[in-house]
């Protein structure tokens, strides 16, 4: 097949796939005839190649006759299809018309193009041409145009130039793309139809090729629809992002209206929303309890109610701005007319705002009526102005019998009393007592089985009615005919109950919520007073504080002791507090900033508003506290005790100076511990030294199995020196291996197994032998026995090193080089092969002493080990003054290596010993695991239960042995 005819099918192929995908988008497009008409016309242009293709190769003239009046069909009602697209991106006012006007020309030429016998083409019986191209040969019909052929080309570039002008519009409008594709198509297209035309005047031979211009239609149309679908989906994407952001205004107005709706629902204040009218249309729930039903559903007036209320004020209301009208009550309004109102409290005062609502034309739709009632704030200012303006500048009885005067009006009572209760808490004795508003004889009464002890002990007791069956025993109330009784407890700055605030009535006593406010202001009132005639009374008494920091002194101290015990089902602790070396600061500094200090001290404690803070002498502190619950108190005053420690840690001012002191706490609890406070006290002593063996800035709870481990002391330092007397300690050997996993040394390890109590661990005997001196004479006894041994050791090439502990006590001993070079000189032992291991805290109490005593070891050949390193001060700068040839990381840090995550603290430690060209040792290697994390690290010494535990001389010598011939 030739190029052309090729060309032709490629053009119908192309045609119909476009119709197809125009038509699949009608269904889903909102343009449905846009992309219909599009479709027909890309298949009149595929029916149109079709026969055009079929056309050339026909040899027969009157085949070719038929298929040319099929193909006209397409020719003839192109431009009408045309136009209807055109008009599916604007209509114009004409468009219509002109439409159907085309339509009807295109129909009219489908109906003479089937009535004349030569189609509307030629007006006369053609000829058959051929035309070769290459090796094809193609036939044309070739004769004289009708005058329906030239009528029908006139009409074409008509509505060519219709269209033109569509096209323009529409760049006008907005449709650039599709008008600029319309445009250069149909400048193509009637360019390739004015060739046809030319044909008709016999010009040249008319060769079907105005198809393909169909082609470069749709190829344009497809680009400006692709283009025009993007502008869209932008557009699309846009609004709907718009759309989404609306939606998500709107839903949070409806969130915000539903909350403000909810916040006028559940207003404790009654709204209404009421008409021009002044009828209510709408009410909240505090509407309907207030008015006790819904005025929304009678259409009650509200605002002619209110206007009837006002009359007697000559008060106008002006509903047409934000008004607050007067407080007033109902009970002097005639509520006759008004049945809604009559459920309403008359006596309640009430607060009304009115304020207009508008629409977004700012005009008045409706007013808000809000009706507050103030009651409770009306009585409690007037309880305050009775308050000021009767009681000020008065004292004593005159004071408290204004008082319950002043109760008396407010409340309607038979009885007011304020009554002080006795220091023992058994008995009251009235201040003033008002009956019936006039002023009667005291008296005193016992508090046991009475409402007013209850009063005292939960601060209020309230009996509306029957208080007499309620405490049958109390006879004061039988005498004088009492139902009702309210009692509110007057206590001081601590909680205590000091005295009562008493209203009693021969009937039932009902004072509400509001009531309980103005006798609370009345209590605190009273209260005030009280403490301060209290105050007066101890200003007298200064005999029991002290007057260097304002404490209460011992004597104080011991009385208000006496009193936490004999307080019934109450538990308190006492902390013993003792400032550390306060002695050397009074020495250093003098007695001025000692005294000075002692007072920063005191302010410190009293600022923890405990039970009681003291001054118990000297440097000696005391507080006791009183948790809210017996299972507390432990954990109370523990806690107490840190925040005490920690608080007097930190430094304090005394003029220009900067002192840094710290404390010691003991803690006894009582009356757990004891109900004697002189038992109490030297519990807490004991307790206290208890905390200074913990060292300095500690704290101690004192424990009844104190004496019994201070007896078990007092035993095991006996059997201690018995054992050293009888010899009863042995030795093991921890080995140390290399990096090749062979011995090189051991450490040496003591043990005890007493007669009397079995095995002692070291961590037991040790401290204590330290405490009582004993360490000098083991010590002696290790180095001997150690260095008897290195004789025998001594024999294997393989064993480098034997460690020796040695205690701080022992290496602080003035003598100690001088006896280890005496026992190393008995034995003829080689120096070099003894490494001396020493702890942070040994070498550092005093570092010069120190520094001296290793560099003469080292000048005689001794090695020098620090022990446990990172368990006690590791100062970097310690490390590179002191003489040492080897450091031993404690076990507590290789227990962290897992070979899992990291371990950077030991890292370091081995870098650090690396860079100070120092043998590190890792001791307690327990896991592989561990031993190759410790190897990666560099670590190349080590000692543990890997590798092996603490063995005797003889089994140290079999695998000594055994290494060997290995």
């Amino acid at each position: 097949m030739e190029l052309l005819h090729q060309a032709y099918y490629f053009s119908v192929g192309v045609s119909t796939l476009v119709a197809l995908v125009l038509f699949a988008l009608a269904v889903v497009s909102y343009h449905k005839g846009r992309m219909i008409s599009l479709g027909i016309i890309c298949i009149m242009v595929s029916v149109f190649q079709y026969i055009s293709a079929q056309l050339i190769l026909e040899p027969e003239l009157l085949a070719q006759l038929e298929l040319r009046r099929l193909r006209n069909i397409c020719v003839v009602t192109f431009p009408a299809v045309l136009l209807y697209f055109l008009n599916t991106y604007s209509k114009f006012k004409w468009s219509s018309a002109v439409f159907y006007l085309a339509l009807t020309v295109g129909l009219t030429f489908v109906y003479a193009n089937f009535a004349l016998p030569y189609t509307t083409r030629f007006s006369s019986l053609p000829t058959m041409q051929t035309v070769t191209l290459g090796q094809q040969q193609y036939y044309l019909a070739v004769g004289e145009a009708s005058w329906w052929s030239h009528a029908w080309f006139i009409y074409y570039f008509v509505v060519m130039g219709i269209a033109l002008y569509i096209a323009k519009r529409l760049f006008e409008l907005g449709y650039k793309a599709i008008s600029l594709a319309l445009s250069s198509y149909f400048f193509v297209q009637v360019s390739m139809v004015f060739y046809v035309y030319l044909a008709n005047w016999g010009i040249h031979k008319d060769f079907p090729v105005t198809g393909f211009g169909f082609l470069i239609f749709i190829a344009l149309m497809c680009v400006a629809l692709i283009y025009e679908f993007k502008l869209a989906d932008a557009k699309l994407r846009h609004k709907t992002k718009a759309l989404r952001e609306e939606a998500f205004k709107r839903g949070q107005l409806e969130k915000e209206r539903d909350k403000l709706i909810q916040l006028v629902q559940e207003d404790p204040i009654a709204t209404h929303v009421v008409n021009l009218k002044g009828e209510v249309e709408q009410t909240n729930a505090a509407s309907v309890r207030f008015w006790k039903s819904d005025l929304a559903q009678q259409k009650f007036n509200l605002v002619a109610f209110l206007r009837h209320c006002f009359e007697s004020h000559q008060y106008v209301l002006n509903m047409h701005k934000n008004t607050k009208l007067p407080e007033f009550q109902l009970n002097n309004v005639d509520l006759s007319a008004w049945p809604q109102a009559q459920a309403i409290n008359h006596n309640a005062w009430l607060k009304i705002y009115i304020f207009p609502l508008h629409n977004r034309q700012k005009e008045i739709t409706h007013f808000c009526v809000r009706i507050k009632d103030v009651s409770q704030e009306k009585y409690v200012e007037q309880a305050i102005n009775k308050i000021a303006q009767g009681v000020v500048g008065e004292r004593g009885d005159t004071f408290y019998q204004s008082m319950v005067q002043s109760l008396s009006q407010i409340f309607p009572v038979d009885y007011v009393f304020i009554a002080q209760i006795s220091q023992q808490q058994a008995s009251a004795r009235t201040l003033a007592v008002a009956y019936k508003g006039a002023i009667v004889d005291n008296f005193e009464y016992a508090l046991e089985n009475t409402p007013c002890d209850k009063a005292r002990l939960n601060g209020l007791c309230w009996y509306p009615q029957g208080v007499q069956e309620a405490f049958p025993q109390d006879l004061l109330l039988t005498e004088m005919g009492i139902q009702g009784y309210l009692g509110i407890a007057l206590q001081d700055s601590e909680g205590n109950g000091i005295g009562i605030l008493t209203l009693l009535s021969a009937s039932e006593l009902d004072v509400g919520y509001q009531g309980q406010e103005i006798l609370n202001i009345f209590a605190v009132r009273a209260s005030s007073e009280l403490q301060m005639e209290r105050a007066e009374l101890e200003i007298r008494n200064l005999a029991y504080y002290d007057y260097l920091t304002q404490l209460p002194n011992r004597a104080n101290l011991l009385n208000k002791l006496a009193t936490f015990l004999q307080s019934k089902n109450q538990h308190f602790a006492l902390l013993l507090v003792d400032l550390d070396n306060f002695k050397f600061v009074n020495d250093a500094l003098g007695n001025d900033v000692a005294d000075e200090l002692l007072r920063k001290v005191g302010q410190r404690l009293a600022s923890f508003n405990e039970s009681l803070a003291a001054r118990y002498g000297g440097d000696e502190f005391i507080i006791i506290c009183q948790p809210q619950s017996a299972e507390d108190i432990r954990l109370y005053a523990e806690k107490l005790a840190h925040s005490v420690i920690q608080r007097l840690s930190q430094p304090i001012q005394v003029g220009e100076r900067i002192v840094n002191i710290a404390a010691s706490v003991g803690i006894c609890l009582f009356p757990q511990h004891s109900t004697d406070r002189l038992e109490v006290l030297r519990f807490a002593e004991t307790a206290l030294m208890q905390a200074k063996e913990l060292g300095r800035g500690q704290f101690y709870l004192f424990d009844p199995e104190i004496q019994k481990r201070v007896e078990q002391r007092i035993s095991l330092e006996h059997d201690l020196k018995r054992a050293i007397a009888q010899n009863e300690f042995s030795l093991l050997y921890q080995p140390q291996f290399n990096a090749q996993q062979q011995i090189y040394g051991a450490e040496v390890l003591i043990r005890w197994i007493s007669e009397q109590n079995g095995f002692v661990s070291p961590a037991e005997f040790i401290p204590l032998a330290e405490e009582t001196g004993l360490i000098h004479a083991i010590g002696d006894w290790v180095i001997e026995s150690a260095l008897l041994q290195m004789t025998v050791l001594n024999q294997y090439a393989s064993f480098k090193r034997l460690s020796i502990n040695v205690s701080a006590w022992q290496f602080a001993d003035h003598n100690f080089v001088k006896k280890l070079l005496a026992q190393t000189d008995k034995f003829n032992i080689d120096v070099s092969k003894i490494t001396l291991e020493l702890t942070e805290t040994g070498l550092l109490q005093n570092v010069e002493e120190a520094k001296a005593k290793l560099s003469e070891l080292r000048a005689v050949g001794f090695k020098i080990a620090l022990d446990d390193f990172g368990t006690g001060y590791s100062s970097l700068s310690y490390l590179r003054e002191l003489p040492l040839d080897e450091l031993k990381i404690d076990k507590a840090f290789v227990d962290e290596v897992d070979g899992i995550k990291p371990a950077p603290l030991v890292e370091s430690m081995v870098s650090i010993a690396k860079h100070l060209k120092l043998w590190v040792v890792a001791e307690g290697v327990e896991t592989k695991a561990q031993y190759l994390a410790l190897e990666n690290m560099g670590c190349d010494h080590y000692q543990g239960y890997y590798f092996s535990k603490p063995i005797t001389a003889d089994k140290l010598i079999e695998q000594l042995v055994q290494e060997q011939q290995a």
